[in-house]
């Protein structure tokens, strides 16, 4: 359920990020959303994965996944380039690292013996958030606005931040 949910706002803010950008100011500052939040993504995952050999795996997942949850937050209410920009920034390194800590966070949790059967059935409840975020923030969207959907979003990672700790 965490990941469902943390993909379906992660992924449906991802197809969505360019529309938003642009509409708000210009295709060439969507661009350049995209371009910083693609780039920061990685050097998010490179220092990230030297981190999680010092962080308790679930407490730097949870703590990434409250932080996309905060630029998704950010990006819904940002309307200048340099705001979004920064809050595209902090949504890249929260996006691959959320996706770098799931098999790490499995094999922690139940071990490597079982590893293949839950990892496998966690990835199908993950397919449907990927699967249905673009839709569903897209809905909000049409039916509301930008806002409304990525405050939508944003509230979807506090929700996977809750079965996370609680798992």
């Amino acid at each position: 359920v965490t990941y469902a949910l943390a993909f379906l706002a992660q992924v449906g803010a991802l197809a969505q990020l360019f529309n938003l950008a642009s509409e708000r100011q210009s295709t060439s500052v969507a661009a350049s959303v995209l371009s910083i939040m693609a780039f920061s993504s990685v050097c998010g995952r490179l220092i990230g994965g030297v981190v999680v050999t010092r962080v308790h795996t679930k407490t730097m997942t949870g703590g990434l996944i409250f932080l996309q949850g905060l630029s998704l937050a950010s990006i819904a209410v940002a309307d200048s380039p340099t705001a979004l920009r920064v809050s595209a920034a902090v949504f890249g390194i929260s996006v691959g690292n959320v996706l770098m800590l799931q098999p790490l966070l499995i094999a922690e949790a139940f071990g490597v013996r079982e590893y293949s059967r839950i990892y496998s059935f966690s990835q199908l409840f993950g397919t449907v958030g990927v699967a249905g975020g673009p839709f569903i923030i897209g809905f909000l969207r049409d039916i509301g606005s930008y806002e409304t959907a990525f405050f939508f979003a944003a509230a979807c990672n506090v929700v996977a931040c809750l079965f996370l700790y609680a798992a």
